[in-house]
């Protein structure tokens, strides 16, 4: 049988490069002559320089940076042959990944680091700047990332500021200068989004995710009060507004301060991986009997535009069984085209193993499962 393989990483226990090797495991175990097509893919978050490596010809550009607590950092970004176009990763210098437990907290966190690399880009000649804005552990607005370019925010004293989830509210102007807005200007930024959300409010960054990136309820009401105050003052000085544009909550509000400075196109990740990958020929050439997606937690913010709610909708118009498989699920209800969620913690004596050997359980739940399909 020929299967399709396009897994999401499973955060911090993972990559999507080794689920696809546990899948593969567990399916070959049944199937001694499967066919495997296999796609890293990434909502722009961990794992988008790895996607796009494998499909584009790139070259690697090392350099010391800055991670999201502003510590040194070795770092990368990859950049064409022609060095037109540079590919970086916001979770390569800003993602929560590269964070202990506890330190995470966006009340701290900057997107300074991601700055230093798209500032080292431009330096060399770039003029396209692709950026994955997924997974990251800050809600600064991307105003970090804006501030390492040379844009300077300002509290009430006149010293300046490196913005961070804390201290947006101590923003009170900022200082653009000429020679920075063209040299951002002069750049086509296209930013690869991996959610709808729009910046604030109910559906906004720091409501739908502080929590899961380490802020308390008193501190995601100090951080959405500080968007907001930053907002009035951007919103004043560009005369214009972006907060409530689809995918510009995403990392954070990163979307937001991009779009507001940047003018920056957004793209769907998955539909980008889909076109450079050349998915979406190959779903219209070759008949996949399965379809083997899933990602580390499965529930309601998994079906609000990241990469499975896209892979699904995609697959959607081709009839494949779709398979997902996750390390656990908090949905109680199956998407019409989702023949079975897999959830490896779904076995009680696997509870305190899930991290050290989720890729023999997603092994074991893979074979289980096509073992009784097929009896």
């Amino acid at each position: 049988m020929n299967y399709l393989l396009i897994p999401d990483k499973f955060k911090d226990c993972l990559t999507s490069e080794e689920v696809i090797t546990s899948i593969k495991k567990g399916i070959v175990k049944n199937d001694k002559s499967a066919i495997f097509e296999e796609v890293l893919i990434s909502d722009g978050g961990d794992g988008f320089l790895s996607s796009i490596e494998k499909i584009l010809n790139l070259k690697i550009v090392k350099l010391k940076g800055k991670d999201s607590l502003r510590r040194e950092v070795e770092t990368y970004y990859l950049i064409c042959k022609d060095n037109k176009t540079a590919y970086i990763e916001l979770a390569n210098s800003s993602g929560i990944s590269k964070l202990k437990e506890s330190e995470r907290n966006p009340m701290h966190t900057s997107t300074f680091g991601t700055g230093i690399e798209i500032n080292d880009a431009i330096n060399k000649g770039v003029n396209r700047i692709v950026i994955g804005i997924g997974g990251s552990s800050t809600n600064d607005l991307g105003l970090g990332l804006i501030s390492a370019l040379g844009v300077t925010f300002l509290n009430k004293d006149n010293g300046e500021i490196i913005p961070s989830g804390s201290n947006l509210n101590d923003i009170v102007k900022i200082n653009f200068p000429k020679s920075i807005n063209k040299k951002i200007s002069k750049i086509e930024w296209v930013v690869i989004n991996d959610v709808n959300n729009i910046t604030f409010g109910e559906n906004g960054c720091a409501k739908i995710y502080g929590a899961q990136k380490g802020s308390n309820n008193n501190e995601i009401e100090k951080i959405e009060t500080g968007g907001i105050n930053v907002h009035k003052i951007l919103k004043y000085y560009f005369k214009k507004d972006c907060w409530n544009i689809k995918g510009s909550g995403a990392a954070g509000g990163t979307g937001y301060g991009l779009k507001l400075f940047t003018n920056c196109k957004f793209i769907n990740g998955i539909d980008f991986i889909f076109k450079y990958s050349g998915l979406d020929e190959k779903l219209k050439k070759t008949k996949y009997d399965y379809v083997i997606s899933g990602e580390g937690q499965i529930d309601n913010q998994t079906f609000n535009g990241k990469a499975i709610d896209t892979i699904i909708k995609k697959i959607q118009k081709y009839k494949i069984p779709i398979i997902l498989i996750c390390g656990r699920s908090l949905i109680d209800f199956i998407d019409s085209n989702v023949e079975a969620i897999l959830a490896i913690d779904s076995k009680p004596n696997r509870k305190n193993k899930l991290f050290d050997d989720a890729d023999k359980f997603i092994e074991e739940d893979i074979y289980e499962y096509f073992k009784a399909l097929w009896k």
